[in-house]
């Protein structure tokens, strides 16, 4: 796990409207293997009244598509 790395979907898209990711979540090893546990997301840019006459606030939209494990070795 990347536990030391906080997720910020805002700075993922930095300029970008909208990504596909492949983040890991958890990883696993032995002797013998490695797995990592992987969501798939999909992170839209979007702006987000707060009321009226104000401006609008960036906010993001995240979305997991899918997750699995995946044999590293």
């Amino acid at each position: 796990m990347e536990l030391r790395k906080q997720f910020s979907p805002l700075e993922i898209l930095g300029q970008e409207d909208a990504k596909n990711i492949k983040y890991g979540a958890a990883y696993i090893e032995s002797v013998v293997a490695q797995d990592t546990f992987y969501y798939d997301i999909r992170i839209n840019k979007m702006a987000a009244s707060q009321a009226p006459g104000k401006p609008l606030l960036p906010a993001v939209n995240v979305n997991v598509a899918g997750f699995a494990w995946e044999k590293v070795r």
